[in-house]
């Protein structure tokens, strides 16, 4: 019996992170054609945007965390272990390839781009976004936009609060 996989607080985080951040770079492009596997490849580009200190402090900011001495320390295994579970069940180019996770999981930047190109594949097929359908920028941020709201109640405890994050106030403002 295979266990249901399903996005996790801290994979909403990033998710709204990175992915309304690139929205948003984008609204001034809206009639240009894309894809959202190009969008994926332009979050990544994000990352490269950070250095390790900034990459390892969104970890824990994310929920991927341990405490240890009364400390929150990022928590990179759990990260990691969570890429491959989503690898598993996105079974892209004909399933995961360990080696060359576990290669990625030497950087910090690679770790996160490996990590966010899975879990925004993932997201994708739960929301019903073509991976590899052009569109227009405005329409993709429509489609993902929308699913942010359909994803709004993460849990009993917290919901997404569209405020809280610059990125989200802008797109909300021009696609919502």
């Amino acid at each position: 019996m295979k266990n249901e996989i399903y996005l996790e607080r801290q994979e909403i985080w990033f998710i709204i992170d990175y992915l309304a951040e690139q929205v948003r770079r984008n609204i001034r492009f809206s009639e240009a054609e894309t894809t959202f596997e190009d969008t994926i490849f332009e979050v990544q580009e994000i990352v490269d945007e950070n250095d390790e200190d900034d990459l390892l402090h969104q970890i824990e900011e994310s929920n991927f965390y341990f405490q240890y001495n009364n400390e929150d320390v990022p928590n990179l295994n759990e990260m990691l272990a969570r890429y491959i579970r989503f690898a598993n069940e996105n079974d892209v180019d004909g399933g995961t390839d360990i080696g060359d996770i576990l290669n990625k999981a030497e950087s910090i930047p690679e770790l996160v781009k490996g990590y966010l190109f899975e879990v925004l594949v993932f997201f994708a097929n739960q929301y019903g976004i073509p991976k590899n359908e052009e569109m227009t920028e405005r329409q993709l941020g429509t489609k993902i936009l929308e699913a942010f709201k359909k994803m709004k109640d993460i849990d009993e405890v917290e919901t997404i609060d569209f405020e809280m994050n610059d990125s989200l106030i802008e797109i909300n403002r021009i696609y919502g």
